[in-house]
């Protein structure tokens, strides 16, 4: 905030604003006679700051839930089984042949990748709202968390 009081009639005067972001230079002339057209507020909108705001806006949409609008639910997979601690077992788990999404209702556990050999490997994951999604589709994979373990079988 700003506030200014002339101490003379229709005195002329300028003040520099210096901001972290920018600079304004105003030009003021204290009057009583022209109430009319006196500015006792100006506002400064910025087209960048409402971009930004916006597109933070669809970001967090975008976060709070995947796209799966884009998805073709008739060629979703759910045919998986699982074998270990029901404590890791997520809510739901299903893939669209090329990302697998896991809906777990307490912590998400560790998630790695069993090849045809048996060896693990740790997978990319990302929490986008309510799913944990797998960029990565295998037969098998394995979920760890405090000393427990599940085995997750893709049965396609």
């Amino acid at each position: 905030f700003l506030f200014i009081k002339p101490l003379e009639r229709d005195a002329w005067t300028n003040v520099n604003v210096v901001t972290d972001r920018r600079v304004y230079s105003l030009l003021l002339k204290a009057t009583d006679s022209d109430r009319d057209r006196a500015s006792f507020q100006v506002r400064f909108r910025y087209a960048d700051e409402d971009q930004d705001a916006r597109l933070l806006s669809l970001a967090q949409q975008s976060a709070a839930d995947p796209d799966l609008k884009n998805l073709n639910y008739a060629d979703l997979n759910y045919n998986y089984v699982y074998l270990g601690d029901d404590g890791l077992k997520p809510r739901v788990a299903f893939d669209d042949g090329t990302k697998m999404f896991l809906e777990f209702t307490g912590d998400i556990p560790a998630i790695f990748v069993v090849d045809e050999k048996g060896h693990e490997s740790l997978v990319n994951q990302r929490t986008q709202g309510k799913y944990t999604i797998v960029d990565k589709i295998g037969r098998q994979f394995t979920l760890r968390a405090d000393g427990k373990t599940l085995c997750l079988y893709n049965r396609t």
